[in-house]
């Protein structure tokens, strides 16, 4: 089976992107949005994950204490509301 990850430039490596994503967040969603259409679905997907994962720590440093504790409050509640919907969506499909 042939390396993918061989055909891509030095900045989309496994461990090059992983250091540009730990030390420049935003720095590695351009580099991702830029390359998007050459990454396969996995690597992009797990290329896209550790750049969001770092961005949502990396942008934390700049919120006031109160804007995040509400946004975090209303994102469990969206996601349950979301869920909800699913799973009532769901059951009635069931019925039908």
């Amino acid at each position: 089976m042939k390396n993918v990850e061989n055909e891509f430039p030095w900045y989309l490596k496994r461990t090059p992107f992983l250091i540009i994503a730990f030390c420049f967040a935003p720095l590695a969603y351009i580099i991702i949005f830029l390359n998007w259409s050459r990454l396969d679905n996995e690597t992009r997907g797990d290329r896209f994950f550790v750049a969001s994962i770092l961005f949502l720590i990396f942008s934390i440093g700049f919120m006031p204490r109160n804007f995040l504790s509400i946004s975090l409050a209303v994102g469990v509640v969206l996601f349950l509301c979301s869920a909800t919907y699913v799973v009532l969506l769901k059951k009635n499909s069931l019925l039908f």
